[in-house]
């Protein structure tokens, strides 16, 4: 075989094989991993009663940023949360989170200018995603 198509083709088969690995490590992260981050935060949340998170962005000369904005509320009985933030860089964007009785994330919509995406979560019966 010629080296150069032994070559392209160990590359493909290559390629192949991290672009699928890659997907799954993705779908992982994203749909597992970052969900029980989630979760974990919340909790520590509703256990501390906290309703409100403002984050502060500064300069390099330790000056507020101008135009920057990020809220976190949580309504009375913990069952949503909005989180809306905002940049000079960036446009507005509203993360609305809700949550089941014990504090597990139901459903994500994140609403930009331009998009809106929701997920939905679905548990068993031993609460695994």
């Amino acid at each position: 075989m010629n080296k150069s198509i032994f070559r392209l083709t160990c590359l493909c088969i290559t390629f192949t094989f991290f672009c699928f690995f890659s997907t799954d490590a993705q779908y992982y992260y994203k749909d597992i991993l970052s969900n029980i981050e989630q979760n974990k935060e919340f909790s520590i949340l509703k256990n501390g009663n906290i309703k409100m998170i403002k984050v502060e962005s500064f300069d390099e000369k330790d000056q507020p940023s101008n135009g920057f904005l990020c809220e976190k509320r949580i309504n009375k009985d913990f069952s949503e949360s909005q989180m809306i933030s905002k940049s000079n860089i960036t446009e507005q964007s509203l993360l609305v989170s809700r949550y089941d009785k014990s504090g597990r994330i139901l459903e994500t919509t994140t609403n930009t200018p331009t998009t809106t995406n929701t997920i939905d979560f679905e548990y068993d019966s031993a609460g695994l995603l």
